[in-house]
């Protein structure tokens, strides 16, 4: 590269010194041009700091990277005016080599030197200043990314706008505005996102405007996201505008998530000043935003229920009983029991209200409502609460009582099976009868389906009920509550739950039910353990080691070894040669001489045919 003519030199005799030392780098090696560069770096004067801009003309990746490490740190102001000297070369790559050093002294010096650096045509040249400029935060510096901004190259202006949009507190929200008619979507948004971020009240109309210009959806909607970023009475009028009345459905939906998030940044006040617009439905969303914000202040909810006691139209008394929802209190509650027999959406509206203030004590002012109600919603938004609050407090006893009652005349099929979901939160042992009544005898399915479901949460919290249900009833009961047997089953509780259906089958031959408590205790190895240990007689043990052979996994029956080995010494032969049979599969070579000694005992062609099966499966030598 030769390009010593084109760098200013204010001193002219050392030319020729640097000409020499351009020369000799050509034959340098890279070590010795990182030596050189070391050495030269520490030094001050003009032919020390042209040697070390020659040594980054060579473009060495080695070189570079030091660069980028040591130089900014020692004698940064000398380097500074030699750079700014070399911004007038004829040299490209001069120029092109200033300014990336420049970007490593990061300086503000430099910046109203390169403002003046010819860049047209020049896409690498411009990109090396915006470098520069990205790391510069002054005036000067946002002169130029004002400039590349606003010029034809797309790429030039993201990186430039990108960069000017975090400076909130030095560049204007004015400086985007020309942005938001560009021809390039993301520049668009870009823009409009840098105007939003400044939250400046003034910058509103001209965000309403961008809204209302955008031709592409998907950016319209994101301009209305980005509205909400802007506090200001002439923006909520826009966005409320939109949620009501646009022909676009995402539009009103994203207008209305909008307005939400102005919850906390709206001042009450504002809002309230729109409650007498003269739109019906821009008023009616006013009115709710109201309470849905918050808004405590005595007025306002005095001007709310006398809205509501007043009004003839359906969509404000609508509006004003939803906002008394969210601000109403104890004392409301009178007021807003008087329009539980309005119009249907005003009933609605006022049951929520009531379950946002109801407190404990409320229960039988919950309970007369409840009781009393002519409408079927009504009575599904109270049995909801009832259920999300956990029964309210309300004894096992009143809980089941409400059941009975409004179960008799309930027609609503939603109604009935909230009513019977309720009852889980009923721990008492009339509970679970009353409900395994409506489990087992009941002709509609999703009112079963809702036993069943209280059934199982009783099962799993209050597991000794379903332990006193199983030794009041007789055998088939047994066997349909077997479903209700909990997962995560104790040990000791396996072992109550296993006498008492001992107790209730005399004969576990006279049908298969037997088959189906087998597999629910099972489930768990330690379960299988402990009803190996305590069956109660020969015809029991023979049953269930049928049924081990029948459908037990490998590592259950290893799991049972020890219960197994300890069964070979019944009297009982079938009991040892199942158990053989079992000890058999396990695998295991040290089971080898009990499974000799059965096959002795037993004295079969069977029992010697396992024996001998294992024993020849391992290698072993079976003696005669």
């Amino acid at each position: 590269m030769n390009a010593i003519d084109d760098i200013i030199i204010d001193n002219k005799p050392i030319r020729s010194d640097l000409a020499d030392f351009m020369q000799k780098l050509v034959s340098s090696s890279p070590a010795k041009m990182l030596e050189l560069y070391r050495e030269l770096n520490g030094k001050n004067d003009e032919l020390s700091i042209l040697k070390l801009f020659a040594l980054y003309l060579q473009r060495n990746n080695e070189i570079l990277k030091e660069f980028k490490r040591t130089f900014a740190g020692k004698n940064s102001d000398i380097k500074v005016n030699f750079i700014i000297s070399q911004f007038s070369s004829r040299n490209r790559d001069v120029i092109l080599a200033s300014i990336e050093i420049a970007g490593i002294l990061k300086t503000p010096l430099v910046m109203p030197y390169l403002q003046n650096i010819r860049i047209k045509g020049d896409a690498d040249i411009c990109n090396r200043i915006i470098e520069v400029a990205l790391g510069v935060d002054d005036d000067y510096s946002a002169k130029i990314l004002r400039c590349t901004m606003t010029s034809g190259n797309i790429t030039l202006a993201k990186r430039s706008l990108d960069a000017l949009s975090k400076r909130i507190n030095s560049v204007p929200w004015e400086a985007f505005k020309p942005l938001l008619s560009h021809s390039d979507r993301e520049i668009r948004l870009a823009a409009a996102f840098a105007i939003a971020l400044r939250r400046a009240k003034a910058s509103a109309r001209t965000i309403i405007k961008a809204i209302a210009a955008e031709k592409l959806r998907d950016a319209r909607l994101v301009l209305i996201r980005y509205a909400g970023m802007i506090p200001s009475r002439s923006m909520l009028i826009r966005l409320l505008d939109i949620s009501v009345h646009d022909d676009d459905m995402k539009a009103r939906l994203a207008a209305t998530r909008t307005i939400d998030r102005l919850q906390g940044v709206i001042e009450p006040e504002e809002l309230y000043s729109l409650r007498s617009s003269s739109d019906e439905m821009i008023r009616a969303e006013v009115l709710f935003r109201i309470g849905k914000f918050g808004s405590f202040a005595p007025s306002h909810k005095r001007y709310l229920r006398d809205t509501l006691k007043n009004s003839r139209s359906p969509i404000i008394r609508h509006a004003c009983i939803m906002a008394m929802g969210y601000i109403s209190e104890h004392r409301d509650m009178e007021f807003l029991e008087s329009f539980l027999e309005a119009d249907p959406a005003t009933s609605y509206n006022a049951t929520l209200a009531l379950t946002r203030i109801w407190r404990l004590g409320d229960e039988n002012n919950i309970l007369h409502i409840l009781k009393d109600s002519h409408s079927a919603t009504q009575r599904q938004i109270i049995l909801k609460y009832l259920t999300r609050r956990r029964g309210f407090g309300l004894s096992p006893e009143v809980l089941l009582r409400t059941a009975e009652g409004l179960l008799k005349d309930e027609s609503c099929m939603n109604v009935k099976y909230l009513i019977v979901l309720l009852l889980k939160f009923s721990p008492i042992l009339e509970t679970f009868e009353f409900l395994f009544k409506i489990f087992s005898t009941h002709d509609c399915v999703f009112t079963m389906d809702a036993a069943g479901s209280s059934l199982t949460s009783l099962s799993n919290d209050h597991p000794d009920l379903l332990l006193e249900y199983f030794r009041k009833s007789d055998i088939d009961t047994c066997n349909q509550l077997i479903s209700f047997i909990p997962r995560d089953l104790t040990v000791d509780f396996a072992r109550k739950l296993l006498a008492a259906i001992f107790d209730k089958i005399e004969d576990p031959n006279i049908s298969r039910k037997f088959e189906d408590i087998y597999l629910t205790f099972t489930s768990r190895h330690e379960i299988a353990r402990q009803i190996l240990r305590s069956l109660p007689d020969i015809v029991w043990k023979r049953l269930f080691l049928k049924n081990l052979l029948k459908y037990s996994s490998l590592p259950l029956i290893r799991f049972v070894r020890g219960e197994l080995l300890a069964l070979l010494g019944e009297d009982d032969d079938e009991v040892k040669m199942l158990a053989m049979r079992l000890l058999a599969l396990t695998g295991d070579i040290s089971t080898a001489p009990y499974l000799v000694a059965a096959s002795e005992a037993l004295n079969t062609s069977e029992a010697k045919e396992v024996a001998s099966s294992f024993i020849k499966a391992h290698g072993m030598e079976v003696r005669p």
